[in-house]
């Protein structure tokens, strides 16, 4: 008989919006063998770390299973299967499966560009009284007849410092919670699991790579910010999630997460021949005794950003002379941020950027230029110079363009060649170094 996923209920409490879900049993088994035969002679299950991962996309509603940092089951969660008959009727039946020991988790939210945020969490089992089994399968139950989608979020502004950024395509909010699951004594599951140590992080793309030259020092710039909530004039990330309205478009609205203490990095900047140009920056949050982030609902979303502009690929220059025909480029800011740990506390005490080492690489159909040798050796100091070229309604603007300097490079051609029917192409990796006065990478 087949069957859907359906929605999960605490006491009377659904819930619902549940686009999938699956329970990995995680079961150890060991086959044995000895004394000289030629197969194994023995099968036996040596533990189990079951685990229930679903994703919804009532964001607001189900983030409240979870908390921000991790909830211990109290009363039974139970999650559905409805059963399933000819043509697609769903019956009012179908099997339960009744979560009884272990510790539910978020997981992530994320959102993309003219798609639907979704959460993801999961539940780990674990706990029970004599190391009995965490959950347990019923058949023929009658499945919740009032579960729904009644809200869905779609992407929305993010903001530094109170400033919409602009051109925002993507974020995801990692909750990052680490969980012990103790297995002993023998017993087939996990006898006890504990929330060890929260590590959250937001990710985030922008094509507003003019951010990057921005004069204002709360948005980093080339290096990375930091958000102190408990400074004079603090700073902090906001991101938001947008509700949308039942047969209707994005409200006024909608889902917060707030960054408050931790260091925001540029990660990457990268463009194709044919697309536009995306920045993409990571929120490391730590730095606090308490919860460096919060969730906040029914959030008025920001002004919209202005000045907003388009970025394609444009030349790569070393030493002055042109590569052309570039087809793809990225730039690694090349940021290494450790988060410190301190006895007794869940979150990083200390968030730090411990390195940078920047890298750029490309892919160009121009070999005759880098056989003839313009671009060097490794051992040769070189200025490599990236061009990213302003958009306009029709074009290229001809001005406005965003231009990324590495100054003390080494130009490395990794590979030169191709396959039958198609061009040539050279994969090209630029290094840089510290003189001590000059930044290894720069923007204009």
């Amino acid at each position: 008989m087949a069957h859907q996923i359906h929605c999960l209920r605490v006491s009377t409490t659904l819930y619902d919006g549940i686009v999938d879900s699956a329970l990995s049993p995680n079961i150890a088994e060991t086959l044995q063998g000895g004394d000289g035969s030629l197969y194994n002679t023995f099968a036996a299950t040596l533990g189990a770390a079951p685990a229930l991962r679903f994703t919804s996309v009532k964001v607001a509603q189900n983030r409240a299973l979870s908390g921000a940092a991790g909830a211990a089951i109290g009363t039974a969660v139970e999650a559905f299967l409805v059963e399933e008959e000819a043509f697609g009727t769903r019956k009012s039946t179908g099997q339960k499966l009744a979560l009884s020991n272990g510790v539910i988790v978020p997981r992530t939210i994320s959102a993309d560009q003219g798609g639907v945020a979704r959460l993801a969490q999961e539940i780990v089992l674990g706990g029970a009284a004599a190391g009995g089994a965490p959950y347990s399968f019923t058949a023929d139950q009658t499945v919740p007849t009032a579960a729904t989608v009644d809200e869905l979020f779609t992407l929305g502004p993010i903001t530094v410092d109170g400033t919409s950024i602009g051109g925002v395509q993507s974020l995801s909010f990692d909750f990052g919670v680490g969980l012990s699951a103790v297995q002993s004594d023998g017993q087939t599951y996990p006898r006890l699991v504990a929330v060890n140590a929260v590590a959250p992080r937001l990710t985030f793309d922008t094509n507003n790579i003019g951010l990057l030259l921005s004069s204002d020092p709360s948005l980093g710039g080339l290096g990375s910010l930091e958000l102190n909530a408990g400074d004079a004039e603090p700073v902090a990330v906001a991101a938001y999630l947008a509700e949308l309205t039942e047969g209707g478009v994005i409200g006024s609205t909608g889902e917060k997460i707030t960054c408050s203490y931790g260091l925001l990095v540029p990660r990457s900047l990268t463009v194709s021949a044919a697309g536009d140009a995306v920045l993409s920056y990571e929120v490391v949050l730590g730095g606090h005794t308490g919860a460096p982030f919060s969730l906040a609902s029914s959030q008025d979303l920001p002004d919209a950003a202005t000045g907003e502009a388009l970025y394609g690929v444009g030349d790569v220059s070393v030493d002055g002379g042109d590569l052309g025909r570039i087809q793809d480029l990225t730039i690694d800011f090349g940021h290494a941020v450790a988060i410190e740990a301190e006895g007794g506390s869940l979150y990083p005490a200390q968030v730090v950027r411990r390195a940078t080492a920047p890298t750029m690489t490309l892919t160009t159909l121009n070999a005759e230029t880098l056989a003839s040798g313009v671009a060097g050796l490794a051992g040769a100091e070189r200025t490599v110079v990236a061009t990213f070229k302003k958009r306009s309604s029709t074009g290229f603007a001809g001005s406005g363009d965003v231009t990324i300097t590495a100054n003390q490079a080494r130009v490395m051609v990794d590979e030169l060649g191709g396959s039958h029917g198609d061009d040539a192409t050279s994969r090209v990796t630029v290094t840089t170094t510290y003189d001590g006065t000059n930044a290894p990478l720069t923007a204009a």
